[in-house]
């Protein structure tokens, strides 16, 4: 019990003398704000005064113009067992991805924004990524 009385008493010695000061400062404070305003008035301006903000443009209504359907990338060389990512960018959305010959590779997923290229075999001749849009128009990449 001692041991508490022992604790107890600086504490409320420090917190008594943290309020006085507390209250000393606030008390005593002449920070000269009364002259600030009086050297300081407040003004306002009417609204006559403001530029006035300007009407935007009249809406034509019509849609912006389509950006062409486009593949990327638009030329590979792949060997056997390669993968490449490929990516539709304009266009009408959905896509669709297919290859000139599945003999030679895949695609997966075959809708959506981007898909994989699996090269299978090595081939004689070059092989086509062909990403259509809902619009049924067309890009084609090349893998030599």
């Amino acid at each position: 019990m001692k041991t508490l009385r022992n604790l107890v008493l600086p504490l409320m010695s420090l917190a008594i003398i943290f309020s006085s000061l507390l209250y000393i400062g606030c008390e005593g404070d002449d920070d000269n704000v009364d002259n600030y305003f009086d050297d300081n008035p407040y003004g306002s301006s009417d609204r006559e005064s403001v530029l006035p903000i300007p009407d935007p443009p009249a809406s034509t209504n019509e849609a912006p113009a389509a950006v062409a359907l486009s593949i990327s990338p638009t030329s590979v060389t792949a060997v056997p067992g390669q993968k490449i990512s490929f990516q539709a960018a304009g266009g009408t959305p959905p896509y669709t991805w297919t290859v000139g010959q599945a003999g030679h590779g895949t695609v997966s997923p075959s809708t959506g924004i981007y898909t994989v290229y699996s090269h299978v075999s090595a081939a004689t001749d070059i092989n086509n990524v062909i990403v259509t849009d809902s619009a049924s128009a067309v890009a084609i990449a090349n893998i030599n």
